[in-house]
């Protein structure tokens, strides 16, 4: 069996790696990242075949592989032009009939963040976001005026980058044009700001399988919202979520796979999801949804020793449809 994570350059891995967080943690093998290098260890040693495949690549070239996985094609959200491409590249691989995890078409949903409205739907407590599709105008002086504080994103996006908090009335005015700017080429979303972030943090809870695997803490750095590691974020794997946490994520599972379906007028077999990370904040009202990551985010095998057999039993049984031999001897 041949399987390729799909990533991006190598060179690309050097912005993200190494970290304050973990000086140590660096890439072993790239393009493979050093946590999805735990994952292609772990398959290589129950005998499959990991190569990474560096995404853009022709499509002609994968047809060697019995299952893609998308993990790290972290330069597609780079620029609006990447953006494209990375959106064509999976439609091409749907095309071509290759086997994709996660399934294209749920990816495609998840991509844009108007899937969280889709969820609040579905009754998930999700931050409050208004959304300003391609070409509208926004105001942010006047909704700094009205809200207070605020965040402003583009709706596909990730790792932070495009992200506005505007924190004071000169904030409002000082980005106005900028974000005008950027506005004609894309959508965006407003949302509340969420006071806990600073003091709380968030979690990411990970599904692996269609089961809850494992989660992490993780704090924004000094004068920051944002609580990734490249930009001076801690991560915290020692700590657990309370049983609301664990519980609500659980909720997020079982719903999306509705919200989907409601959305796009399709099916998505929960079978074909090989994993999803819920990102989500405790605030002093609840837990709240800030992301359901399903296209590329970092699973952090490294936060529960073992949990890279889970995954391993989890793209067996997608490639099988059945768990069979090739995991016996996963311990």
């Amino acid at each position: 069996m041949k399987i390729g994570f799909i990533t991006c350059a190598a060179e690309k891995l050097s912005y993200y790696f190494p970290t304050l967080a973990e000086p140590h943690f660096i890439p072993i093998e790239p393009p493979f990242t050093p946590d999805d290098q735990i994952a292609v260890n772990a398959l290589r040693k129950i005998g499959y075949e990991v190569k990474p495949v560096v995404w853009n690549s022709p499509i002609d070239s994968l047809q060697e592989f019995d299952l893609l996985i998308v993990r790290s094609p972290w330069d597609y959200m780079d620029n609006d032009e990447n953006k494209s491409l990375f959106m064509q590249w999976i439609n091409a691989l749907e095309e071509a009939g290759l086997r994709v995890a996660n399934p294209a078409h749920f990816m495609r949903w998840l991509l844009d963040k108007h899937y969280l409205k889709h969820l609040s739907e579905e009754g998930i407590a999700v931050i409050p976001t208004q959304y300003y599709e391609k070409g509208s105008s926004l105001n942010l002086l006047k909704h700094f005026e009205k809200q207070g504080q605020l965040i402003v994103k583009p709706c596909v996006s990730a790792a932070g980058i495009g992200l506005y908090h505007i924190k004071t009335a000169a904030d409002a005015i000082q980005y106005q044009a900028e974000i005008s700017a950027r506005m004609q080429t894309c959508s965006y979303m407003l949302q509340d700001f969420i006071q806990e972030i600073t003091s709380h943090g968030e979690w990411s809870l990970i599904f692996m399988g269609g089961k809850y695997s494992h989660a992490l803490h993780k704090k924004p750095g000094p004068n920051s919202i944002l609580v990734h590691a490249e930009k001076g974020g801690s991560i915290s794997f020692s700590c657990q979520p309370k049983q609301n946490m664990i519980d609500f994520a659980e909720t997020i599972y079982q719903k999306v796979f509705f919200a989907f379906k409601k959305a796009m007028q399709i099916e998505c077999d929960p079978h074909s999801v090989l994993y999803l990370r819920l990102d989500i904040i405790e605030t002093n009202r609840g837990p709240v949804l800030i992301e359901c990551e399903g296209v590329e985010p970092e699973l952090f095998f490294r936060a529960k020793p073992k949990s890279e057999i889970i995954f391993c039993k989890a793209i067996a049984t997608i490639i099988l449809r059945e768990v069979g031999d090739i995991t016996k001897n996963l311990k």
